[in-house]
């Protein structure tokens, strides 16, 4: 693992991890994209643009806990709409954690695996009570990707977490207390990928540590005098079934790609996590 991962600083590259092979990366994107009839329009966001996840993420969907959300009111309910301005997190939840646990439960498995690797970690569970496993972004291909226009940002805070996950929803057994809010991790698996280039834009501060080499990449991408592009934005190149795990204040955002067919889709698994010690032991907890 490289240094610094799950230790909460934000100048530290990504890290990763091989998790399925080509046959498996397949499966799982075959039978991700079956269930188009319970993808959720992220419409508070993307608005009129193909944006979708199949298994919720909380942030999505609880107006006022989360600064990704624009609207300030009470959200609306209209019980035919699937987004995450007519549904509640837990309706979702009651749509897809079944199905996803019985149907994925070997790909869960591999996931937590392959995060004890990355972790140097010997556990790592599913955060109990009523939270969400890690899901999917599907996000098919459209002219508007191929400009960078997702946002820069650093994941959600531990207070939130802490407020929301383990408060509001009642994960009693875990005390937040016990729990190391610098440890945040957020962690993206590739499923399907529209083009080679596709990717994660982040802010890579680290220079010190690249030194002679993020100069001379810089200088040979942008020609001389260009060396400060490198610690601007930098892209980690996705390869499918291999794992991308970053610290949660890394500065980041989805990379734009080439518009070259329209059913070309962007597929990836999505999870976040923080560290714990109970009884002793450093356990980690992995939610989305």
């Amino acid at each position: 693992m490289e240094e610094g991962v799950g230790g909460g600083g934000g100048r530290i590259r990504p890290a990763s991890v091989k998790v399925l092979e080509r046959e498996e990366v397949n499966e799982v994107a075959d039978l991700v994209l079956s269930k188009w009839d319970k993808f959720l329009h992220i419409d508070h966001l993307a608005y009129g643009l193909p944006f979708f996840t199949y298994g919720p993420y909380w942030g999505y969907h609880e107006f006022g806990r989360n600064f990704n959300h624009r609207v300030g009111t009470e959200r609306p309910r209209h019980e035919t709409k699937l987004s995450s301005t007519y549904t509640t997190y837990q309706d979702a939840l009651d749509l897809t954690r079944d199905e996803m646990k019985e149907e994925l439960g070997w790909f869960y498995d591999r996931v937590v695996e392959s995060l004890k690797e990355v972790l140097g970690a010997e556990r790592v569970h599913f955060l109990p009570g009523n939270v969400g496993l890690p899901g999917f972004h599907i996000i098919p291909s459209h002219l508007a990707w191929t400009f960078p226009i997702f946002r820069f940002h650093s994941d959600e805070t531990f207070d939130l977490i802490v407020d929301y996950v383990l408060g509001a929803k009642g994960t009693t057994e875990l005390n937040p207390d016990s729990c190391v809010g610098e440890s945040r991790i957020s962690f993206t698996l590739p499923i399907a990928m529209p083009d080679e280039r596709s990717g994660l834009n982040y802010v890579d501060f680290s220079t010190d540590e690249k030194g002679t080499d993020c100069r001379r990449e810089a200088e040979k991408e942008y020609g001389g005098g260009n060396e400060w592009k490198c610690h601007l934005k930098t892209r980690e190149i996705y390869s499918e079934g291999v794992m991308v795990v970053h610290s949660g204040k890394l500065l980041h955002s989805i990379g734009e790609w080439s518009y070259n067919r329209y059913d070309r889709n962007r597929v990836t698994m999505q999870g976040f996590g923080f560290k714990c010690e109970q009884g002793g032991e450093d356990i980690w907890y992995v939610y989305w």
